[in-house]
């Protein structure tokens, strides 16, 4: 990297099976990567902390073009190859579509749940896989931010690279009505879904030099910004509100973003502390539904994937 390069961090927001769109997206951005651009940092919230994650440990352990093989091989061990596993995601499916178009069907809390329980270390074992967390973590290597909530005092928390563990990554990823809460330092965390999905800001407010700071974001979003209809069933709406939730963080800080720029260029802020920050957006256009978040299906992992491959190739066209 020179220090004419345009430095970028890219954030992928988390929404279960339909981070594949992530994964897709990364392997083409870093791929495609233009030689005059620098990733110096990744963030992400659920699975997409998981694909972040993965794509981090690969850019700073063999560079950019190890990121593919990295995301790729996550989500080819995320999809359910087995019949076993078919049968198992199949009823699963089954039972959040049923339960989102209004069903009055029994529920069950995690905590008592065995099935809650395996697939946590099933989880975990994945990302013991995709991430080497012994490998030391450099002073000048690429950053990692990853989010969470604390369950008790409602609490956003944002952890670098240094805090990150096997546990921030499943705390991450906790869904309430999925997984158990994970403990961290004692304290029970859930999904980065309800905190900062995916976290934005720290890229901007944790350096103290502002040439450390990036000149662009790029955002893998896999929810739409905007629905065309209005909502009216059941179904409909539980899948939009959950849009909605996943997305009401983000919004505000790309909103942060833009208009510290806007003050930027009206000299309403020192060039010596902030700097115009472009954001970029590869976004998933196929509406899906709230049960396809917990679809494994192999088939839908891969389209997901080349969908995100697509977005990705059409952000970095779009380059100057």
């Amino acid at each position: 990297m020179t220090t004419e390069d345009t430095t970028v961090a890219v954030a992928c927001q988390g929404g279960g099976s339909h981070t594949a769109f992530a994964g897709g997206a990364l392997a083409e951005l870093f791929e495609g990567l233009p030689a005059d651009y620098a990733v110096e940092g990744l963030s992400g919230t659920s699975g997409g902390a998981i694909t972040a994650a993965a794509a981090w440990d690969a850019l700073r352990a063999d560079g950019p073009d190890a990121v593919t093989g990295r995301v790729a091989g996550l989500w080819a061990d995320i999809a359910a190859d087995t019949v076993a596993e078919r049968t198992v995601n199949d009823l699963g499916v089954w039972t959040v579509g049923l339960a989102a178009a209004g069903a009055p069907l029994p529920s069950v809390s995690p905590y008592a749940n065995p099935a809650a329980w395996a697939g946590r270390a099933q989880l975990r074992a994945l990302v013991e896989t995709h991430v080497d967390f012994d490998r030391s973590v450099e002073p000048e290597g690429p950053r990692l931010f990853v989010s969470a909530v604390d369950v008790l005092a409602g609490r956003f928390r944002t952890f670098d690279e240094r805090a990150v563990t096997p546990e921030v990554l499943l705390a991450s990823a906790a869904a309430p009505r999925i997984f158990p809460a994970v403990d961290l330092d004692g304290v029970p965390h859930w999904d980065g879904l309800f905190a900062r999905n995916p976290p934005i800001k720290p890229f901007l407010v944790e350096p103290d030099d502002v040439a450390d700071k990036p000149d662009e974001i790029w955002v893998v979003r896999v929810n739409p910004g905007r629905r065309e209809t209005e909502p009216r069933s059941e179904r409909a709406i539980a899948d939009r509100r959950d849009e909605l939730a996943a997305d009401i963080s983000l919004t505000e800080q790309i909103d942060f973003v833009e208009q510290v720029s806007e003050w930027l260029e009206a000299e309403w802020l020192p060039r010596s502390a902030y700097k115009p920050v472009t954001v970029r957006q590869a976004v998933l256009s196929k509406p899906l539904s709230l049960a396809s978040r917990v679809d494994r299906d192999p088939d839908l992992i891969d389209d997901l994937f080349e969908r995100g491959r697509a977005a990705g190739a059409a952000l970095l066209a779009d380059l100057p």
